[in-house]
């Protein structure tokens, strides 16, 4: 019996503990729908960052991955017969020296206003030998002319030599005709 009184007197102690310091705490109720309506309105729309890249003020970027190199983009252009490249386009361009180049993908169109069969390449040194060439893959089969044929992005992987040209080559198997190949190379240095 004393046990149960002693049980009973530690209870009551509790309960009363309890009640002197929810007492002395301030409280204020919850409203569920208040804190879901608030949450709803706190939640901000995305929206689009756009960055314009222009030569004059050209957005630079590093690969975080690889804090050594350096992206680069290369615009060649190769043509012949009437046709030419604008002002400032060349069909070459020379690979960073003491630097280790890596053209990662290629894409482009080309134009001919002849019945041309053409295998658009690239002519570069790679690993010491000299026109090592590598032939872009064409969207379809030239068609009857005049024509435009795109070279779909691909990824290349092409490791040219430090300091050396690496040419925008525009092959013609059979046919004659005026000709226009542009193409954009992207990769990186390090």
């Amino acid at each position: 019996m004393k046990r149960f009184l002693h049980f009973c007197g530690l209870t009551l102690g509790l309960g009363l503990l309890s009640v002197a310091l929810s007492a002395l705490l301030p409280s204020t109720p919850v409203n569920a729908k208040a804190q879901v309506a608030l949450s709803a309105a706190a939640t901000a729309i995305p929206e689009p960052v756009i960055v314009t890249n222009t030569n004059t003020n050209p957005v630079l970027v590093q690969d975080v991955g690889n804090l050594t190199r350096q992206t680069f983009a290369v615009n060649l252009c190769a043509s012949g017969g009437n046709y030419t490249c604008g002002q400032g386009e060349t069909a070459s361009f020379t690979t960073a020296t003491g630097e280790h180049t890596v053209i990662e993908q290629v894409s482009g169109i080309c134009y001919t206003d002849g019945n041309q069969a053409f295998l658009p390449a690239l002519d570069a040194t790679i690993a010491g030998i000299p026109y090592t060439r590598t032939y872009l893959p064409l969207s379809a089969s030239p068609p009857i002319p005049p024509q435009s044929v795109s070279i779909p992005v691909s990824q290349t992987r092409l490791h040219p030599d430090a300091g050396t040209i690496v040419t925008l080559l525009y092959p013609v198997a059979e046919g004659n005709g005026n000709f226009n190949c542009y193409v954009s190379l992207v990769g990186y240095t390090q």
